[in-house]
């Protein structure tokens, strides 16, 4: 396809390898726009020992899956989780398949968080596993903007969450010292997974409960129209921008510190937006972790 221009289309991206030396840049994302019919938006945090592989195999496949289903244009929130599900099943495939040496989704994985926009009915669907939250910021032309998470974060201490998985052979600790509550197999000291649910992390998958079913909503944009669809709750006005991030971002950054970072650029400006929130999000990090470790930090900005 054609190449894009980013800024004519008011969207910035950057990504950026954390302070671990002995791990590559496991991050990964895209950006796909068809005409003026649909635009893919996708963030994907690696994890393990191979989660460069995994999130680089998913951010190249799932895409194309989704496209190619028969529903993806007259029921997005089925082509979504048959992307998601054909996406899986294919690395489990690979997993087995494949010689030592080559994609190994066994122990390692991927968050993903793909949002869909199709322009005709101006609806955006987002489907996501893991914490690579998507916030959506809402405001009039006077004012702050107000952030609006449109994902939930994925983590394994949330009932429903811990509730599937103790039922399918996990179990939810949280060690001394340790921050997050992670995934194990029951009486097992792996995976050690802190999320709920992911793409790949094949044993978690298997015998801990780890679901690669994406939580799936949809959203019409609000354009400051009468007869917009205001969920309850939201503040007024019309959405402005969105942003999704990998929790390289979200780690010491709150929703709404992100939006107040990027609302001071205008849309013209959407790569240097997402370049501050990075060095803000790098600079937090190596405040809190006394410079020790920084994650990989991933920013999309999308501008409506």
């Amino acid at each position: 396809g054609d190449t894009l221009d980013p800024a004519s289309f008011g969207i910035g991206f950057a990504c950026k390898k954390g302070l671990k030396p002995v791990s590559p840049n496991q991050d990964s994302f895209m950006i796909l726009k068809v005409d003026n019919v649909v635009s893919l938006y996708g963030v994907f945090d690696g994890h393990g020992r191979s989660g460069h592989d995994v999130s680089d195999f998913v951010k190249k496949n799932l895409a194309k899956l989704f496209v190619q289903e028969e529903s993806f244009m007259t029921d997005p929130p089925a082509a979504l989780r048959n992307a998601f599900y054909k996406t899986q099943l294919i690395l489990e495939q690979e997993t087995r398949d494949t010689k030592e040496g080559t994609l190994d989704a066994s122990v390692s994985g991927t968050t993903c968080t793909l949002m869909v926009h199709y322009h005709k009915t101006d609806t955006v669907y987002l489907a996501h596993v893991g914490d690579s939250r998507c916030v959506v910021a809402i405001g009039g032309d006077e004012g702050g903007l107000k952030a609006v998470d449109l994902s939930i974060d994925h983590k394994p201490e949330l009932p429903d969450e811990k509730k599937r998985i103790h039922a399918h052979g996990g179990q939810v600790r949280k060690n001394p010292y340790d921050v997050p509550h992670r995934v194990y197999v029951k009486g097992e000291r792996y995976p050690g997974l802190a999320m709920s649910r992911a793409l790949g992390d094949l044993v978690g998958y298997l015998h801990a409960g780890i679901s690669a079913e994406p939580t799936v909503t949809c959203r019409p944009v609000r354009r400051g129209k009468e007869n917009d669809v205001v969920a309850t709750g939201e503040p007024a006005g019309r959405d402005q921008f969105i942003l999704v991030c990998s929790d390289g971002v979200w780690e010491f950054l709150s929703s709404q510190q992100a939006v107040d970072i990027c609302s001071a650029f205008p849309r013209e400006k959407s790569s240097e937006a997402v370049e501050c929130l990075c060095k803000k999000a790098w600079d937090r990090w190596m405040q809190e972790e006394l410079g020790r470790v920084v994650d990989d930090i991933t920013a999309l900005i999308i501008w409506l």
